[in-house]
């Protein structure tokens, strides 16, 4: 059976922070960059156990990742005395927002050394705005999909001037979305051709014929049995089904259906939430103004496995689920699998993914700020990846293990991008007769150490500011790789010298 696995990241490995597998992103000092987001990492066709190449060429080749992040702004080129730079910075039209980073050979073994690898394939902001989460389907190649995002901000526009606060003709900022020639928008997904690269718009999330307001998408799932793709409103809390034509089969609303299932009472859609960019009240460095569902039933990560689809929703950072029938129809047992322990700071679960032995691993992503220089994008600090495993009584085990994530504060340093991978072989060369054997996360200022000791071994290993991707093998759960120095570290965009980006 030929799979193409997403595993996933916060991709500008600072989407907003990124996504791998779909990976994340970064952002500005002289020129601010972007960060990660989310991740996923492709996987080839199984044959008696082994795991072997795709023969059939694309853009995508097994155990590369596709991640996704901040394009990063440009900053003024002249100021006029007395004038605020930030009222003249706007977001990098030309900024990498989704790249294939090629992770097949690591040149030896891992010892946190910074991995120049290539990057064979790059979208922008012109071609795709400003995305984070990340999927791919089930053709050979594998094609992929991303969704519009507001995690790096939602910053607005009047003519050629910026605003922090909501006016008549106020529309949002150029880059932030995609090319409006193409009908792009907060509620867009784009669909990278896996074959020949060609980026056309595969959908607009819309209900009752009204698009998505600016909130934009959370995150995304291919469900094989099915042949379609779900895709989560941030505005209104439903979660779209689509054909891989790009046409609307149905929405699951957890805030009815998945309540009433658990017997709590429901929380419908309130329209009166929707978000308008021409009103005062809106404020595009306050994210309470933005419109975002209410947050019983806000849903950001997405994954489905064995017929079910599981999804996270922000109150008590729960993860639900609810069976997925074969022809795509979403049941009526929605449950609570897991109530996550809370974080240290604001955040939600972006990214949900399972490893070969069925263990649930899930990163977490710190809230936007809606920093208007586009500089600290989320609170650091706070992103961590973590993983459950099933008990035999079926429920999952109480307390989660974790990974240590880059070397800054707590080691949890992630942008809430997780993938799985490959293994890799003593001489760094990836092993596809493995499967599942490693753990990619997007995550920013990765090798930065306030130890001293720590931070004269990482500077023999090249760059310290990398905001991108962190691989280590599955099992280095803590107290196991704390720090993280059995680690490889890969950056999204190539450019180190932002100390201050975030998220």
């Amino acid at each position: 059976m030929a799979i193409a696995r997403l595993r996933l990241q916060r991709a500008n490995l600072i989407a907003a922070t990124h996504s791998i597998l779909s990976i994340l992103r970064p952002k500005i000092a002289a020129a601010p960059r972007g960060l990660l987001a989310a991740l996923v990492v492709a996987a080839g066709t199984i044959h008696g156990g082994a795991v072997l190449a795709q023969t059939v060429p694309g853009i995508l080749a097994p155990g590369n990742a596709a991640v996704t992040g901040f394009s990063g702004a440009a900053a003024p080129q002249t100021i006029a005395p007395g004038a605020d730079p930030e009222d003249k910075t706007f977001i990098d039209l030309n900024g990498a927002t989704f790249r294939i980073i090629d992770l097949q050979n690591m040149g030896g073994p891992p010892a946190a050394q910074l991995v120049s690898v290539p990057k064979p394939y790059t979208a922008t902001a012109a071609q795709i705005g400003q995305v984070f989460a990340v999927a791919l389907d089930n053709a050979t190649p594998p094609n992929i999909y991303v969704a519009a995002t507001s995690a790096y901000g939602l910053p607005i526009v009047v003519g050629p001037n910026r605003t922090k606060r909501g006016r008549a003709g106020a529309t949002f900022m150029p880059g932030l979305f995609g090319p409006r020639a193409q009908n792009g928008g907060p509620g867009s997904i784009w669909k990278i051709d896996g074959r020949s690269g060609a980026i056309t718009r595969f959908a607009n999330v819309t209900l009752n014929g009204a698009d998505n307001p600016g909130p934009a998408l959370g995150g995304l799932a291919f469900d094989p049995g099915s042949n379609t793709l779900l895709a989560a409103d941030r505005s209104t809390g439903m979660i779209h089904r689509f054909d891989l034509s790009g046409a609307d089969r149905g929405v699951y609303d957890h805030g009815i259906q998945g309540r009433l299932a658990a017997q709590l009472p429901p929380l419908p859609y309130d329209p009166s939430r929707r978000l308008d960019i021409t009103k005062p009240s809106f404020d595009s460095t306050n994210p309470g103004t933005w419109g975002f569902a209410a947050p019983d039933r806000l849903i950001f990560g997405l994954a489905v496995r064995a017929g079910r689809l599981y999804y996270a929703v922000a109150v008590n950072m729960q993860i639900w689920s609810v069976g997925v029938a074969p022809n795509g129809a979403f049941g009526t047992d929605a449950r609570v699998e897991i109530t996550v322990p809370p974080s240290e700071g604001p955040s939600e679960i972006s990214k949900i993914t399972f490893d070969d032995e069925g263990r649930m691993l899930l990163a977490e992503r710190p809230i936007p700020t809606g920093d208007y220089g586009f500089d600290v994008l989320t609170q650091e600090g706070i992103g961590r990846v973590l993983r459950y495993a099933r008990q035999p009584d079926g429920t999952w085990q109480q307390e989660p293990d974790e990974y240590a994530i880059g070397f800054p504060l707590h080691l949890r340093n992630g942008n809430g991008g997780v993938a799985v991978g490959y293994s890799y072989a003593a001489t760094g060369a990836i092993d596809r007769a493995t499967c599942g054997g490693y753990l990619w996360s997007t995550g920013e200022q990765l090798r930065v150490s306030h130890d001293a000791a720590v931070a004269a071994q990482l500077a023999q290993g090249g760059a310290q500011i990398v905001n991108g991707l962190q691989g280590n093998a599955i099992a280095l759960v803590r107290p196991a790789n704390v720090p993280p120095l059995q680690s490889y570290y890969v950056d999204f965009d190539d450019k180190f010298d932002d100390p201050d980006a975030r998220g």
